[in-house]
């Protein structure tokens, strides 16, 4: 394990971000050392994890408010950052560090592609373009009764950014904002809440800010001209869209034998007959969509149709798997 003194001046924070294993993270917040304080704009997005690896030491004991202490000197984050781990929620690591009085305020590191894993996990990410309160409360309910906390909310109308901000106070939901068209919809999606990003295309400004910002970006691709470009830019999971229109699993399957190192998420046109067939596809890591919301005005037969999607992606994960 590292000691607090391996960080280096000016130094990297380092926090503790899972909850049964310390598992360390470096993240590029440069401290400044002489005022002993975070810049401004460290706080303001999430912060780009560089390097990630486990060490097999406990937790120290939960505090007062039940969340281990890890602001002990073995634990320590150099010069003025200091981190307590919050809890994993939906395959999302949540750490709030609190930092130095003489600045204040809270900032959040989220582990390297933790968005994509809470969704490569469950296989499908629904899609929703939440016209108002109600319809995203419609759809945010179903979707935790069924055991899928996972949304997109797409930028498509005026309530969207409310829509992200009033998930986010769900703590068990991974929320992203999908229809990203530019910079300016990236930086207000993540001032709003939103913990990835999706595109309908790829657009080197949107990438080179959410790389700048350590934000996930999931930037569509529909030919192999456009899924090369967005791999050299450094994205290895991309969304594909319209999925239908552009020849679904064939197209998926073509393009994963030359260019393997990339996965997608289809998204478009796909539907309860279809999304199998998606799953099944070499070089997909979830598929995106909302044909199994909005079916009935009950909570009840919405959680009961979420979970029954949520079932058969995990049987055909555990098949794929055992092939």
């Amino acid at each position: 394990m590292h000691s607090a003194d391996d960080l280096g001046e000016g130094g990297l924070a380092r926090a503790v971000l899972s909850e049964q294993r310390v598992n360390l993270a470096y993240a590029d917040v440069e401290v400044n050392s002489a005022e002993n304080r975070v810049p401004a704009e460290a706080l303001h997005y999430p912060s780009r994890v560089e390097e990630q690896f486990v060490s097999h030491a406990p937790l120290p004991p939960p505090d007062d408010s039940g969340i281990p202490d890890v602001c002990s000197s073995d634990y320590g984050i150099k010069l003025a950052t200091y981190a307590r781990v919050v809890k994993e929620i939906g395959g999302l690591l949540h750490t709030r560090c609190m930092l130095h009085p003489i600045f204040g305020g809270i900032m959040t590191l989220n582990a390297s592609s933790t968005a994509r894993s809470a969704i490569a996990r469950r296989r499908v990410l629904p899609v929703v373009t939440a016209s108002d309160e109600a319809a995203l409360r419609t759809s945010l309910e179903a979707l935790s009764g069924g055991g899928l906390p996972l949304i997109e909310l797409t930028l498509r109308t005026p309530y969207a950014l409310t829509a992200i901000a009033e998930a986010r106070r769900h703590a068990e939901f991974v929320v992203g904002a999908g229809s990203i068209r530019s910079v300016s919809d990236a930086r207000a999606a993540v001032d709003a809440g939103a913990q990835f990003l999706v595109s309908p295309g790829f657009d080197p400004d949107v990438a080179s800010w959410s790389k700048e910002h350590g934000v996930e970006l999931f930037p569509g691709a529909v030919t192999p001209t456009e899924t090369l470009a967005a791999r050299r830019a450094g994205f290895d999971t991309l969304k594909f869209f319209p999925a239908s229109v552009f020849g679904g699993p064939d197209w998926l399957k073509a393009v994963s034998a030359p260019i393997s190192d990339v996965s997608f998420i289809p998204t478009g046109g796909i539907g309860d007959s279809t999304f199998e067939d998606y799953l099944r596809t070499p070089g997909v890591c979830a598929v995106g969509g909302s044909w199994f919301l909005h079916t009935t005005d009950d909570p009840r037969e919405g959680s009961r149709r979420v979970a029954e999607v949520v079932a058969r992606a995990s049987a055909i994960e555990a098949e794929t798997s055992a092939a």
